[in-house]
């Protein structure tokens, strides 16, 4: 028994002697690092090769291996074009003990600078396996494999000045102590935000800064929408001030809508929320946010109700489909003086009811823009259908060229309109137009009915869709695309005519290229096409503009 204990203080004791051994290695080979990273440095590129055995030899990801003469020539170049080699963090994985050498497989940060720069503003998290061999003159480099997941990256200094004249100046004045500044900032944006400023020598742009009060540090706030449409967007806070901002340029006739998304913590707990809100300090709103237009915006003039223009009557109706069966909402607006014994009237059909004046969203008033375009004498006496579109299952199924639905549009709802309203049947008197896949209906429609619907009305239409979009959006960049371009490309010249609208700042790997290539197809097939673009995104906020002009433009004199 007393032998089995003398061997087992044995095997402790010597297990103890081999871990104070390996720690007094790893220390001492930490120190080689530390030593050989101050020398580089001080930019000593013959103190940092004294670490360096006459026979080492490197091994880049690439396949490239270095000799002696080539690492030093390689740290000489390193050390010319980075003016600053900041801190080195080595964190040594794993030690392993191969007769006399040492291999340590480290993770080394290290930040550098640039010239001109004079911080760090780039770094290398190198990974890599090193051979230590120990000789009379202490531990040295024997041999180093870079291993493959190595990450570079830059750094963004948080401390970089705002490109807003307006808080540049804010923030001189709060770092020299003059707390006023910020009380007197707040109240001067109040009821004025986003705030607008001019650029200086950028003729037709302005700087846009969303603002946002908060002064919780750990908050995270983001902007919805706005323009552009990156995502995500996130703002910045104004060094310690409850100033958070994000700035864009933009062209002075943009308009757009926008929130904000807050997430954080609730006050004195661990639960983590998330909302949107629109902008406090901005009076205007729309839909669920706050909206702004700059100075040269689009006048959008028919919008408003005009105290002595004659009102048409909205007519709020349901028709049983057979084709599709099941019941549908519409509305039907008649002009100001409207006659069943008259000069049948001019039809428009649009999708999606509930925006353009069939709901309670009401976002476009259309009925509105009717009354004033017909007094105005922009287009005649016009009557007009507005189809709901219910659920968006459903305006998923319908608007994306279905068959059924434009089937039951042409056989069953036009005829029910006809039976019971003065409408002319002629196509060329009858417009089908919508907005995102409204415009993509109605350039289905004209196809698959051009014997009822002659002119065709697009917003922004989605001519990106391809048949099983649904189970591909995210990866539709990977196959075909823009089926109603192919199917206007291959078949005869109908008798159909467009307006086109799209806005430059929406999604540039879907609307907006494809708006333009359908427009250029069917110019080269010979169709007439009015085409016009706006600095604005996929919003209602711009459609109210732009339907009135396509109306105009489909049934005014000029036609």
């Amino acid at each position: 028994m007393l032998m089995r204990l003398n061997v087992m203080f044995l095997v402790l004791a010597f297990a103890i002697s081999l871990a104070a051994q390996t720690a007094s290695t790893e220390q001492d080979i930490l120190a080689a690092y530390n030593e050989y990273f101050a020398a580089l440095r001080h930019k000593d590129v013959e103190a940092a090769m004294k670490f360096v055995t006459s026979g080492y030899t490197s091994h880049l990801p690439d396949g490239i291996v270095l000799d002696f003469a080539g690492q030093a020539e390689n740290l000489r170049e390193g050390i010319l074009f980075d003016i600053t080699i900041g801190d080195v963090k080595v964190d040594i994985e794993q030690l392993q003990n191969e007769s006399e050498d040492v291999i340590a497989t480290v993770r080394c940060v290290l930040f550098y600078a640039h010239a001109p720069d004079s911080k760090p503003n780039s770094f290398n998290d190198d990974h890599i396996r090193d051979t230590w061999t120990h000789t009379p003159q202490g531990w040295k480099l024997k041999s180093s494999v870079y291993l493959r997941n190595t990450i570079n990256g830059s750094v963004i200094p948080a401390s970089a000045p705002p490109e807003s004249p307006r808080l540049r100046a804010l923030a001189q004045e709060w770092g020299t102590g003059n707390k006023g500044a910020l009380a007197a900032f707040w109240k001067s944006v109040d009821g004025k935000a986003p705030l607008v400023e001019e650029i200086s020598g950028a003729q037709g742009n302005l700087l846009v800064t969303y603002l946002w009060r908060s002064e919780a540090p750990n908050e995270k706030v983001s902007l919805v929408g706005g323009l552009p449409y990156d995502s995500p967007k996130f703002l910045s806070r104004l060094a310690d001030t409850d100033v958070w901002y994000r700035t864009e340029r933009m062209p002075n006739d943009s308009r757009c809508t926008y929130a904000f998304q807050i997430e954080g913590f609730l006050s004195g707990s661990h639960e983590h929320f998330s909302a949107t809100a629109p902008d406090p300090l901005n009076p205007r709103s729309f839909a669920q946010g706050s909206y702004f237009e700059l100075p040269n915006a689009p006048a959008q003039p028919y919008i408003k109700e005009q105290v002595d223009t004659p009102k048409g009557t909205l007519t709020r109706l349901k028709i049983k489909s057979v084709i599709l069966n099941e019941e549908r909402n519409y509305g039907v607006y008649t002009p100001a003086g409207y006659r069943r014994d008259a000069k049948p009237y001019d039809v428009v059909l649009l999708f999606d009811g509930e925006a353009w004046g069939n709901g309670a969203d009401n976002l476009v008033p259309t009925p509105t823009i009717l009354d004033n375009l017909i007094a105005q004498k922009k287009i005649p006496s016009t009557v007009l259908v507005m189809v709901n579109a219910v659920s968006q299952p459903w305006r998923n199924r319908d608007l994306t060229c279905s068959q059924p639905f434009n089937d039951f549009l042409a056989k069953e709802l036009l005829p029910e309109v006809r039976k019971n309203y003065h409408v002319s049947a002629d196509p060329r008197h009858v417009v089908v137009g919508g907005s995102s896949f409204g415009g993509l209906a109605s350039a289905c429609a004209g196809l698959m009915h051009p014997e009822t619907f002659g002119n065709i009305l697009s917003l922004s239409g989605s001519y990106w869709y391809v048949p099983g979009w649904e189970k591909n959006f995210k990866t539709l960049y990977l196959g075909d695309s823009g089926w109603v371009m192919q199917q206007y490309a291959k078949s005869p010249k109908l008798p159909l005519r467009f307006y086109m609208e799209v806005g430059r700042y929406e999604g540039l790997e879907k609307q907006l290229p494809t708006n333009r290539n359908l427009r250029d197809i069917l110019r080269l097939k010979g169709y007439p096409v009015a085409y016009s673009e706006y600095d604005g995104g996929h919003d209602y906020l711009c459609w109210r503009g732009s339907v009135a002009d396509g109306l105009i433009a489909l049934l005014g004199e000029s036609r």
